[in-house]
């Protein structure tokens, strides 16, 4: 694995940059891209985020975020285009801040105290009730990213959905995002940006053959209330090659999830939701939830 840079501040120039801010030290987390912060403000938690990777050196009023890293304008730009209780969302517009010697894009996240799905199923499967929750809150968080601008996000995972204080489930990371109708910003590569572990089958095609839509978003979502349901991955197992593991895609029927401990209408629409063909899942966001029951 490769080792992470070290940040270009110190967290003394962090706590310094934002003195309207109580900041707790050292951060959260740091990727490639950006490093995050606990933080409170004057109306709560949150999590404050520095792209450091990307020092701005122009005028700051003069910023386009056009300039910034694709991934990084990808989650910006879809968390501005989304309003849903299960999108995480901005809490204030992305502004440059000087921190130390140099200038770096930030942007602020509500902080969700109860933690991720990942962490939840490290003590085990989630419940009935809870099982159902979470599929209702990922299909919700799908149909409004599709509803807003024709988004799928592309990276549904258990690491991915956190829980707010409420046992809300919240979808996070909209990095790999995809516009497949408006957006001006590019699909590198010829394969769709994934996790290999949590993608549908057409994502592991060459991009230009593949159809990308919210139905590739219904798969991950079956890939990850069955994994909650179960407390395992269900078709990843230590060792398996990447054809094993595909031809389990590909396997996938109906009738491996009869005796899953799930209510009846959440095990017809998982059934649908794993169809590895993309026209046998649902032909809209909306059709899965009224099949359980619910709106958007």
């Amino acid at each position: 694995m490769n080792a992470l840079p070290p940040l270009p501040f110190t967290d003394a120039d962090v706590c310094d940059s934002f003195p309207e801010l109580t900041i707790s030290t050292p951060p959260l987390g740091q990727g490639s891209f950006k490093v995050a912060y606990r933080a409170k403000s004057s109306t709560g938690d949150l999590v404050l985020k520095v792209i450091y990777s990307f020092p701005i050196t122009d005028d700051p009023d003069e910023f386009d975020l056009d300039q910034v890293p694709e991934r990084i304008a990808r989650e910006l730009s879809g968390m501005s285009a989304v309003n849903s209780p299960h999108i995480v969302t901005l809490v204030s517009d992305p502004a440059v801040t000087r921190i130390g010697a140099a200038s770096f894009l930030c942007y602020e996240e509500p902080f969700y105290g109860g933690g991720t799905l990942e962490d939840r199923l490290r003590g085990g499967a989630l419940d009935r009730i809870e099982t159902k929750e979470l599929l209702v809150a990922l299909l919700r968080a799908s149909s409004a990213l599709w509803a807003a601008d024709k988004i799928v996000h592309r990276d549904i995972k258990p690491g991915n959905v956190a829980y707010a204080d409420d046992g809300t489930p919240v979808l996070l990371d909209l990095g790999l995002v995809l516009f497949t109708e408006m957006s001006a910003l590019t699909d590198s590569g010829f394969m769709s940006p994934m996790t290999p572990r949590y993608a549908a089958p057409e994502q592991f095609e060459q991009r230009r053959n593949a159809q990308i839509d919210f139905r590739t978003d219904q798969y991950l979502i079956g890939l990850t209330v069955l994994e909650a349901a179960r407390g395992r991955h269900p078709f990843f197992r230590p060792g398996i090659s990447t054809p094993a593991y595909m031809q389990a895609l590909r396997d996938f029927s109906v009738s491996s999830i009869a005796q899953d401990d799930v209510d009846e209408d959440v095990r017809e629409v998982l059934g649908r939701l794993l169809s590895h063909a993309m026209y046998g899942r649902y032909r809209t966001p909306e059709i899965p939830l009224e099949k359980l029951g619910v709106s958007q």
